[in-house]
């Protein structure tokens, strides 16, 4: 049971520095974001000002080599603006794939009990919270408890995971149980 313990805990520290770090990266890229971004609006700033001058120069000498070159400029910072914005897509969808991975959180309550909460599970509201609170017993079997939403073969489930004792498996077959539930619903 100790073991256990130690390598749940081991897989709760591990999962709070993937999430750590995924939110370090996200920070480090929004950061990196917001200062491209300032960057590029004072470039637009800047480049605002001097196509306004050098229009009243086209306006004044009526130059169609000066018109051409503007033009270029114009293009040139659209397509600046374009990869600004295609960039910012890729970061945003690592982002997202980042949370995707980390559909699970291992929460560990009172004193040897490990609260297992999922999300994306109902396609309509991927924020709704899943959960089961698990403890070890002694007897080197589980006491599963405090599940939501309930599940119609729970019991079957907590009766094959003390059989097996695969706690991985068990919490694979508990979120396939909540998604096979949740389409029901939506049918």
């Amino acid at each position: 049971m100790e073991r256990l313990v130690e390598v749940l805990a081991k897989r709760l520290q591990l999962g709070e520095v993937l999430a750590d770090r995924v939110n370090q990266n996200r920070n480090e890229l929004k950061s990196q974001l917001q200062l491209r971004d300032e960057q590029f609006k004072r470039e637009i700033g800047d480049c605002t000002s001097r196509l306004k001058e050098g229009l009243d120069k086209l306006h004044a000498s009526a130059d169609a080599l000066h018109i051409q070159l503007q033009e270029q400029d114009v293009q040139r910072l659209e397509a600046e603006a374009k990869a600004v914005s295609d960039k910012f897509e890729v970061v945003d969808g690592q982002c997202q794939l980042f949370e995707s991975l980390l559909k699970i959180q291992l929460l560990k309550i009172e004193e040897d009990n490990l609260q297992v909460v999922m999300t994306h599970i109902d396609p309509s509201d991927p924020h709704q919270v899943f959960l089961f609170t698990l403890r070890p017993e002694d007897n080197a079997s589980y006491t599963v408890f405090d599940q939501d939403p309930d599940l119609p073969n729970f019991q079957q489930l907590v009766a094959e995971l003390n059989q097996t004792k695969d706690i991985g498996r068990f919490v694979r077959k508990m979120r396939k149980g909540w998604e096979d539930q949740v389409l029901q619903q939506q049918q």
